[in-house]
């Protein structure tokens, strides 16, 4: 379990925040208190690849719910990971941005495949 302090920043710049990415666990559990969480939509043009981000608002007494890459592999390809970041948000100037986050991995010696024959043995 992670404990995270995203410092306040005086003004939304376009540099700040990180890289957009998946988690390579099974799930991710996920608290937050301001805003800052942006999800890139899935298959959203006619290649199938996300071009469009989402704001995802934290609401009271709710955990956001994350797939993970390993998921994927187990059940598989049948969830598929959301590309995601965490970014200043308008909302959020001046406001330290606390969040909780859980993360359910497999064994870091577990064999991971896609049904089709490929394993993955060195996914952690």
């Amino acid at each position: 379990m992670g404990f995270l302090k995203y410092p306040g920043l005086e003004k939304v710049e376009a540099e700040v925040g990180q890289v957009s990415h998946t988690n390579k666990g099974t799930l991710m559990f996920l608290y937050a208190t301001t805003d800052g969480l942006q999800a890139f939509a899935s298959g959203d043009d006619d290649r199938g690849a996300a071009t469009t981000n989402t704001w995802v608002p934290p609401r009271p007494d709710c955990l956001v719910v994350n797939v993970g890459d390993s998921l994927r592999l187990l059940s598989g390809r049948k969830f598929k990971p959301c590309l995601h970041h965490m970014v200043p948000h308008a909302n959020a100037v001046g406001k330290a941005r606390y969040s909780s986050a859980f993360f359910l991995v497999p064994s870091e010696t577990a064999l991971l495949g896609l049904g089709d024959g490929w394993i993955c043995t060195r996914w952690n």
